[in-house]
Protein backbone atom coordinates (compact mmCIF):
# COMPACT_ATOMS: atom_id res chain seq x y z
CA UNK A 1 0.00 0.00 0.00
CA UNK A 2 1.37 3.40 -0.89
CA UNK A 3 2.03 5.31 2.33
CA UNK A 4 1.21 8.94 3.08
CA UNK A 5 4.14 11.08 2.06
CA UNK A 6 6.05 13.20 4.51
CA UNK A 7 5.38 16.23 2.36
CA UNK A 8 1.62 15.81 2.36
CA UNK A 9 1.65 14.98 6.03
CA UNK A 10 3.43 18.20 6.88
CA UNK A 11 1.20 20.20 4.58
CA UNK A 12 -1.82 18.89 6.45
CA UNK A 13 -0.11 19.47 9.78
CA UNK A 14 0.66 23.05 8.88
CA UNK A 15 -2.92 23.60 7.77
CA UNK A 16 -4.05 22.39 11.19
CA UNK A 17 -1.41 24.61 12.87
CA UNK A 18 0.19 21.62 14.51
CA UNK A 19 3.68 22.16 13.10
CA UNK A 20 4.81 18.56 13.42
CA UNK A 21 8.42 17.67 12.58
CA UNK A 22 7.71 13.99 12.15
CA UNK A 23 4.75 11.73 12.70
CA UNK A 24 4.60 8.88 15.14
CA UNK A 25 1.83 6.59 16.26
CA UNK A 26 2.84 7.15 19.85
CA UNK A 27 3.62 3.50 20.39
CA UNK A 28 7.38 4.11 20.29
CA UNK A 29 7.86 1.10 18.06
CA UNK A 30 10.58 1.16 15.43
CA UNK A 31 8.12 0.01 12.78
CA UNK A 32 5.55 2.72 13.42
CA UNK A 33 8.22 5.44 13.41
CA UNK A 34 9.58 4.27 10.07
CA UNK A 35 6.19 3.87 8.39
CA UNK A 36 4.89 7.25 9.52
CA UNK A 37 7.80 9.19 8.08
CA UNK A 38 8.17 7.60 4.65
CA UNK A 39 8.81 10.04 1.80
CA UNK A 40 7.38 9.44 -1.67
CA UNK A 41 9.90 10.54 -4.26
CA UNK A 42 7.14 10.83 -6.88
CA UNK A 43 5.74 13.93 -5.17
CA UNK A 44 8.41 15.43 -2.94
CA UNK A 45 10.71 18.17 -4.08
CA UNK A 46 13.69 19.60 -2.29
CA UNK A 47 14.41 23.29 -2.06
CA UNK A 48 18.07 24.13 -1.64
CA UNK A 49 19.70 27.41 -0.72
CA UNK A 50 22.40 28.27 -3.25
CA UNK A 51 23.71 30.91 -0.86
CA UNK A 52 24.23 28.54 2.07
CA UNK A 53 27.61 29.08 3.67
CA UNK A 54 30.03 26.87 5.53
CA UNK A 55 32.07 27.35 8.67
CA UNK A 56 34.58 30.13 9.05
CA UNK A 57 37.94 28.65 7.98
CA UNK A 58 39.80 30.32 10.82
CA UNK A 59 37.43 29.17 13.53
CA UNK A 60 37.11 32.78 14.71
CA UNK A 61 33.66 33.95 15.84
CA UNK A 62 31.62 35.55 13.08
CA UNK A 63 31.60 39.33 13.34
CA UNK A 64 28.40 41.02 14.40
CA UNK A 65 26.16 41.00 17.47
CA UNK A 66 24.62 37.87 18.93
CA UNK A 67 21.02 38.58 19.86
CA UNK A 68 17.56 37.12 19.38
CA UNK A 69 15.99 33.77 20.17
CA UNK A 70 17.88 30.52 19.64
CA UNK A 71 17.17 26.84 20.24
CA UNK A 72 20.25 24.60 20.02
CA UNK A 73 20.12 20.81 19.68
CA UNK A 74 23.42 19.00 20.22
CA UNK A 75 23.64 15.43 18.87
CA UNK A 76 26.75 13.96 20.51
CA UNK A 77 28.54 10.81 19.34
CA UNK A 78 28.86 8.61 22.44
CA UNK A 79 30.87 5.77 20.88
CA UNK A 80 34.14 4.40 22.22
CA UNK A 81 36.51 6.80 20.44
CA UNK A 82 34.86 10.06 21.51
CA UNK A 83 36.18 10.83 24.99
CA UNK A 84 38.75 13.43 23.97
CA UNK A 85 36.46 15.12 21.46
CA UNK A 86 33.67 15.36 24.03
CA UNK A 87 36.05 16.90 26.54
CA UNK A 88 37.25 19.51 24.02
CA UNK A 89 33.73 20.43 22.95
CA UNK A 90 32.53 20.66 26.56
CA UNK A 91 35.48 22.90 27.40
CA UNK A 92 34.00 25.44 24.97
CA UNK A 93 30.63 25.55 26.75
CA UNK A 94 31.58 28.56 28.85
CA UNK A 95 32.42 30.76 25.87
CA UNK A 96 29.19 29.79 24.12
CA UNK A 97 27.05 30.61 27.14
CA UNK A 98 28.96 33.86 27.77
CA UNK A 99 28.36 34.94 24.17
CA UNK A 100 24.64 34.16 24.42
CA UNK A 101 24.30 35.89 27.79
CA UNK A 102 26.21 39.00 26.76
CA UNK A 103 23.91 39.41 23.76
CA UNK A 104 20.75 38.96 25.80
CA UNK A 105 19.77 35.92 23.74
CA UNK A 106 16.72 33.95 24.85
CA UNK A 107 18.00 30.40 24.42
CA UNK A 108 17.28 26.75 25.00
CA UNK A 109 19.88 23.99 24.69
CA UNK A 110 19.14 20.27 24.54
CA UNK A 111 21.46 17.29 24.21
CA UNK A 112 20.96 13.79 22.84
CA UNK A 113 23.32 11.13 21.46
CA UNK A 114 23.98 9.51 18.09
CA UNK A 115 22.93 6.14 19.53
CA UNK A 116 19.79 5.02 17.73
CA UNK A 117 20.63 1.34 18.21
CA UNK A 118 21.74 -1.22 15.64
CA UNK A 119 21.43 -5.01 15.29
CA UNK A 120 25.20 -5.23 15.82
CA UNK A 121 25.03 -3.54 19.24
CA UNK A 122 23.91 -6.14 21.76
CA UNK A 123 22.79 -5.10 25.26
CA UNK A 124 25.58 -7.28 26.66
CA UNK A 125 28.24 -4.98 25.22
CA UNK A 126 26.23 -1.74 25.21
CA UNK A 127 24.21 -1.67 28.43
CA UNK A 128 23.09 1.95 28.15
CA UNK A 129 19.75 1.99 26.31
CA UNK A 130 19.86 3.71 22.94
CA UNK A 131 18.78 7.33 23.29
CA UNK A 132 16.78 7.29 20.04
CA UNK A 133 16.55 11.06 20.15
CA UNK A 134 15.53 11.42 23.79
CA UNK A 135 17.07 14.41 25.54
CA UNK A 136 19.46 13.83 28.43
CA UNK A 137 19.63 16.21 31.38
CA UNK A 138 22.02 14.54 33.79
CA UNK A 139 25.49 15.53 34.87
CA UNK A 140 28.16 13.27 33.45
CA UNK A 141 29.48 12.92 37.02
CA UNK A 142 26.26 11.08 37.86
CA UNK A 143 26.92 8.53 35.10
CA UNK A 144 30.66 7.91 35.09
CA UNK A 145 29.93 4.29 34.13
CA UNK A 146 29.06 5.67 30.69
CA UNK A 147 32.74 6.45 30.23
CA UNK A 148 33.70 2.79 30.22
CA UNK A 149 34.02 1.16 26.81
CA UNK A 150 33.58 -2.50 27.67
CA UNK A 151 34.76 -4.15 24.41
CA UNK A 152 38.11 -2.41 24.77
CA UNK A 153 38.14 -2.45 28.60
CA UNK A 154 38.95 1.26 28.71
CA UNK A 155 37.72 3.84 31.19
CA UNK A 156 37.84 7.56 30.38
CA UNK A 157 36.24 9.48 33.28
CA UNK A 158 38.52 12.49 32.67
CA UNK A 159 36.37 13.32 29.62
CA UNK A 160 33.81 14.31 32.23
CA UNK A 161 35.69 15.22 35.38
CA UNK A 162 38.17 17.55 33.62
CA UNK A 163 35.36 19.85 32.48
CA UNK A 164 32.38 19.19 34.77
CA UNK A 165 32.06 20.41 38.37
CA UNK A 166 28.41 19.53 39.06
CA UNK A 167 27.39 16.26 40.65
CA UNK A 168 23.82 16.78 39.47
CA UNK A 169 21.67 19.17 37.45
CA UNK A 170 18.37 20.32 38.89
CA UNK A 171 15.87 22.38 36.92
CA UNK A 172 12.97 24.53 38.05
CA UNK A 173 9.51 24.16 36.51
CA UNK A 174 8.87 26.31 33.45
CA UNK A 175 6.17 26.79 30.87
CA UNK A 176 6.02 26.09 27.14
CA UNK A 177 4.03 27.67 24.34
CA UNK A 178 2.36 24.41 23.34
CA UNK A 179 0.16 24.15 26.44
CA UNK A 180 -0.41 25.71 29.86
CA UNK A 181 1.64 23.20 31.84
CA UNK A 182 4.35 24.25 34.27
CA UNK A 183 6.87 21.46 34.74
CA UNK A 184 10.60 20.64 34.83
CA UNK A 185 11.96 20.33 31.29
CA UNK A 186 14.67 18.18 29.70
CA UNK A 187 16.71 21.13 28.50
CA UNK A 188 18.51 24.13 29.93
CA UNK A 189 17.27 27.59 29.12
CA UNK A 190 17.51 31.29 29.83
CA UNK A 191 14.43 33.27 28.85
CA UNK A 192 14.33 37.00 29.56
CA UNK A 193 17.30 36.52 31.85
CA UNK A 194 15.61 33.80 33.94
CA UNK A 195 17.41 30.44 33.94
CA UNK A 196 15.79 27.09 34.73
CA UNK A 197 18.88 25.58 36.37
CA UNK A 198 20.04 26.07 39.96
CA UNK A 199 23.67 26.43 38.83
CA UNK A 200 25.56 28.53 36.29
CA UNK A 201 24.34 27.51 32.86
CA UNK A 202 27.91 27.32 31.55
CA UNK A 203 28.64 24.70 34.22
CA UNK A 204 25.45 22.81 33.41
CA UNK A 205 26.22 22.65 29.69
CA UNK A 206 29.80 21.53 30.35
CA UNK A 207 28.38 18.62 32.34
CA UNK A 208 25.76 17.77 29.72
CA UNK A 209 27.94 17.63 26.61
CA UNK A 210 30.13 14.68 27.70
CA UNK A 211 27.76 11.81 26.93
CA UNK A 212 30.11 8.88 27.54
CA UNK A 213 31.74 6.29 25.32
CA UNK A 214 29.50 3.25 25.77
CA UNK A 215 27.01 4.01 22.99
CA UNK A 216 26.52 1.98 19.83
CA UNK A 217 29.42 2.34 17.40
CA UNK A 218 27.10 2.39 14.39
CA UNK A 219 26.42 6.09 14.88
CA UNK A 220 23.14 7.49 13.54
CA UNK A 221 23.36 11.26 14.03
CA UNK A 222 20.86 12.07 11.27
CA UNK A 223 18.19 9.69 12.52
CA UNK A 224 18.81 10.74 16.14
CA UNK A 225 18.33 14.37 15.13
CA UNK A 226 15.17 13.50 13.20
CA UNK A 227 13.66 11.57 16.10
CA UNK A 228 14.66 14.17 18.70
CA UNK A 229 12.83 16.88 16.79
CA UNK A 230 9.81 14.63 16.24
CA UNK A 231 9.65 13.87 19.97
CA UNK A 232 9.75 17.61 20.62
CA UNK A 233 6.35 17.85 18.88
CA UNK A 234 4.73 14.83 20.54
CA UNK A 235 2.66 15.50 23.69
CA UNK A 236 3.73 13.18 26.47
CA UNK A 237 7.36 13.01 25.33
CA UNK A 238 10.04 14.52 27.58
CA UNK A 239 11.29 16.52 24.58
CA UNK A 240 7.85 18.08 24.06
CA UNK A 241 7.76 21.86 23.84
CA UNK A 242 11.45 22.41 23.18
CA UNK A 243 10.92 24.08 19.80
CA UNK A 244 9.76 27.67 19.69
CA UNK A 245 8.19 29.10 16.53
CA UNK A 246 9.93 32.44 17.02
CA UNK A 247 13.39 30.98 17.65
CA UNK A 248 16.14 30.09 15.22
CA UNK A 249 16.96 26.38 15.45
CA UNK A 250 20.62 25.36 15.34
CA UNK A 251 21.35 21.63 15.04
CA UNK A 252 24.94 20.74 15.97
CA UNK A 253 26.09 17.23 15.03
CA UNK A 254 29.28 16.02 16.72
CA UNK A 255 30.79 12.74 15.48
CA UNK A 256 34.03 11.18 14.29
CA UNK A 257 32.47 8.50 12.07
CA UNK A 258 30.27 8.12 9.01
CA UNK A 259 26.52 8.41 9.51
CA UNK A 260 24.84 5.00 9.79
CA UNK A 261 21.16 5.96 10.05
CA UNK A 262 19.87 2.58 8.95
CA UNK A 263 16.43 1.57 7.78
CA UNK A 264 15.08 -1.06 10.24
CA UNK A 265 13.22 -2.71 7.38
CA UNK A 266 16.61 -3.42 5.77
CA UNK A 267 18.55 -4.31 8.91
CA UNK A 268 19.57 -7.72 7.59
CA UNK A 269 22.48 -5.91 5.91
CA UNK A 270 24.15 -6.11 9.34
CA UNK A 271 23.20 -9.73 10.01
CA UNK A 272 22.97 -11.76 6.80
CA UNK A 273 26.20 -13.38 5.65
CA UNK A 274 24.91 -13.13 2.08
CA UNK A 275 25.45 -9.37 2.15
CA UNK A 276 29.21 -9.47 2.05
CA UNK A 277 29.30 -6.96 -0.82
CA UNK A 278 29.17 -4.33 1.94
CA UNK A 279 32.15 -5.75 3.84
CA UNK A 280 35.75 -4.81 3.32
CA UNK A 281 38.16 -7.38 1.91
CA UNK A 282 39.51 -9.48 4.75
CA UNK A 283 36.58 -8.87 7.10
CA UNK A 284 35.17 -11.90 8.90
CA UNK A 285 31.95 -10.13 9.94
CA UNK A 286 30.15 -6.82 9.35
CA UNK A 287 31.89 -3.71 10.69
CA UNK A 288 31.25 0.02 10.54
CA UNK A 289 32.54 -0.20 6.98
CA UNK A 290 29.03 -1.34 6.05
CA UNK A 291 27.82 2.19 6.82
CA UNK A 292 30.35 3.69 4.42
CA UNK A 293 29.96 1.12 1.65
CA UNK A 294 26.16 1.12 1.75
CA UNK A 295 25.80 4.90 1.85
CA UNK A 296 28.71 6.42 -0.08
CA UNK A 297 30.01 6.18 -3.63
CA UNK A 298 33.47 7.46 -4.55
CA UNK A 299 34.94 8.38 -7.94
CA UNK A 300 38.27 6.86 -8.89
CA UNK A 301 40.12 3.61 -8.36
CA UNK A 302 41.04 2.08 -5.02
CA UNK A 303 42.94 2.83 -2.88
CA UNK A 304 42.53 6.46 -3.91
CA UNK A 305 42.87 9.32 -3.33
CA UNK A 306 39.36 9.54 -4.74
CA UNK A 307 38.34 12.64 -6.64
CA UNK A 308 34.98 12.85 -4.85
CA UNK A 309 32.74 10.85 -2.53
CA UNK A 310 28.99 11.46 -2.39
CA UNK A 311 25.91 9.87 -0.80
CA UNK A 312 24.29 6.96 -2.63
CA UNK A 313 21.17 4.94 -1.86
CA UNK A 314 21.76 1.19 -2.12
CA UNK A 315 19.38 -1.65 -1.42
CA UNK A 316 20.06 -4.85 0.48
CA UNK A 317 21.76 -6.38 -2.58
CA UNK A 318 23.94 -3.38 -3.31
CA UNK A 319 21.84 -2.13 -6.22
CA UNK A 320 20.09 1.23 -6.67
CA UNK A 321 17.42 1.81 -4.04
CA UNK A 322 14.25 3.80 -3.64
CA UNK A 323 13.41 5.74 -0.52
CA UNK A 324 11.85 2.71 1.18
CA UNK A 325 14.36 0.08 0.08
CA UNK A 326 17.60 1.92 0.87
CA UNK A 327 19.77 0.30 3.54
CA UNK A 328 20.47 3.72 5.04
CA UNK A 329 17.68 6.27 5.13
CA UNK A 330 18.30 8.70 2.25
CA UNK A 331 19.60 12.15 3.15
CA UNK A 332 16.42 13.47 1.52
CA UNK A 333 14.47 12.18 4.53
CA UNK A 334 16.33 14.61 6.76
CA UNK A 335 16.68 17.63 4.49
CA UNK A 336 12.97 17.53 3.69
CA UNK A 337 12.05 17.26 7.37
CA UNK A 338 14.20 20.28 8.27
CA UNK A 339 12.90 22.30 5.33
CA UNK A 340 9.36 21.56 6.42
CA UNK A 341 10.15 22.43 10.01
CA UNK A 342 11.53 25.74 8.78
CA UNK A 343 8.13 26.42 7.20
CA UNK A 344 6.60 26.41 10.70
CA UNK A 345 8.87 29.31 11.69
CA UNK A 346 7.50 32.45 9.99
CA UNK A 347 10.21 34.70 11.41
CA UNK A 348 13.02 32.20 12.00
CA UNK A 349 14.87 29.38 10.27
CA UNK A 350 16.69 26.06 10.71
CA UNK A 351 20.48 25.86 10.57
CA UNK A 352 22.83 22.86 10.49
CA UNK A 353 26.39 22.78 11.77
CA UNK A 354 28.67 19.86 12.51
CA UNK A 355 31.94 19.14 14.28
CA UNK A 356 33.22 16.28 12.15
CA UNK A 357 36.10 14.77 10.18
CA UNK A 358 37.08 17.69 8.00
CA UNK A 359 40.59 19.19 7.99
CA UNK A 360 41.44 21.90 10.49
CA UNK A 361 40.96 25.27 8.84
CA UNK A 362 38.26 23.84 6.55
CA UNK A 363 36.87 26.63 4.36
CA UNK A 364 33.70 24.90 3.21
CA UNK A 365 35.07 23.59 -0.09
CA UNK A 366 34.35 19.80 -0.26
CA UNK A 367 37.48 19.39 -2.39
CA UNK A 368 39.54 20.04 0.76
CA UNK A 369 38.28 16.85 2.40
CA UNK A 370 40.63 13.92 1.69
CA UNK A 371 39.13 10.63 0.51
CA UNK A 372 41.42 7.61 0.38
CA UNK A 373 41.55 4.10 1.77
CA UNK A 374 43.29 3.75 5.11
CA UNK A 375 46.94 2.75 4.91
CA UNK A 376 46.37 0.46 7.89
CA UNK A 377 44.51 -2.67 6.64
CA UNK A 378 42.93 -3.22 10.06
CA UNK A 379 41.50 0.29 10.09
CA UNK A 380 40.25 -0.11 6.52
CA UNK A 381 38.37 -3.26 7.53
CA UNK A 382 36.79 -1.41 10.44
CA UNK A 383 35.67 1.72 8.64
CA UNK A 384 35.93 1.32 4.86
CA UNK A 385 37.80 4.61 4.36
CA UNK A 386 40.74 6.56 5.75
CA UNK A 387 40.43 9.63 7.97
CA UNK A 388 39.20 13.02 6.82
CA UNK A 389 41.30 14.62 9.53
CA UNK A 390 43.91 13.52 12.03
CA UNK A 391 45.61 15.39 14.85
CA UNK A 392 48.20 12.84 15.87
CA UNK A 393 47.78 9.98 18.31
CA UNK A 394 44.28 8.54 18.54
CA UNK A 395 42.49 11.68 17.36
CA UNK A 396 41.16 11.15 13.87
CA UNK A 397 37.80 11.12 12.17
CA UNK A 398 36.16 9.84 9.00
CA UNK A 399 34.96 12.11 6.19
CA UNK A 400 31.33 13.21 6.87
CA UNK A 401 29.78 12.60 3.44
CA UNK A 402 26.10 12.29 4.39
CA UNK A 403 26.32 15.04 7.01
CA UNK A 404 28.13 17.25 4.52
CA UNK A 405 25.29 16.74 2.05
CA UNK A 406 22.59 17.53 4.63
CA UNK A 407 24.35 20.73 5.64
CA UNK A 408 24.68 21.79 2.01
CA UNK A 409 20.98 21.10 1.37
CA UNK A 410 19.64 22.88 4.44
CA UNK A 411 22.27 25.57 4.99
CA UNK A 412 23.74 26.90 8.18
CA UNK A 413 27.08 27.72 9.79
CA UNK A 414 28.87 24.77 8.18
CA UNK A 415 31.38 22.08 9.10
CA UNK A 416 34.13 22.39 11.70
CA UNK A 417 37.02 20.03 12.37
CA UNK A 418 36.69 17.63 15.26
CA UNK A 419 40.48 17.31 15.16
CA UNK A 420 40.96 20.94 16.19
CA UNK A 421 42.14 21.94 19.65
CA UNK A 422 40.02 23.05 22.57
CA UNK A 423 40.33 26.77 21.86
CA UNK A 424 39.15 26.21 18.29
CA UNK A 425 36.15 24.28 19.61
CA UNK A 426 35.09 27.22 21.78
CA UNK A 427 35.44 29.60 18.83
CA UNK A 428 33.48 27.22 16.62
CA UNK A 429 30.56 27.06 19.07
CA UNK A 430 30.37 30.85 19.28
CA UNK A 431 30.68 31.12 15.50
CA UNK A 432 27.78 28.68 15.01
CA UNK A 433 25.48 30.59 17.33
CA UNK A 434 26.43 33.94 15.82
CA UNK A 435 25.84 32.67 12.27
CA UNK A 436 22.47 31.16 13.20
CA UNK A 437 21.39 34.50 14.69
CA UNK A 438 22.53 36.42 11.61
CA UNK A 439 25.69 37.84 13.16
Amino acid sequence: MKQTTLYLYYTLALALALGLVGSCSGSGSEESETDATTIDDDTDTLTTDPNATSGDPTGDPTSGPISGDLDILFVIDNSGSMSDAQRRVAAGAGELINALESGGVNYRIAVTTTDYGNPRCSPDNFPRPASQGRFDLTSCRARLDDFEFAPENTMEPAACTDVCALESITTTATGIAQDESIAPRMWIESIDGVANVDAPLADALACLLPQGINGCGYESPLEAMHRALARAEEPGEDNYGFLRAEAELLVVLVTDEADCSYNPNQQSIFLDLNNQWSWEDGASSPTSAVCWNAGVQCEGAAPGPYSACDPVDRDINGGPAGLDSAVLHPVLRYSDALELLSATKPAADVHVAAIVGVPTGYSGDPAEIPYADDADPAEQIKFGIGPGCAAGGPVKALPPVRIRELQAQVGGPGLYSICAGGDAMASALVDMASAALGG
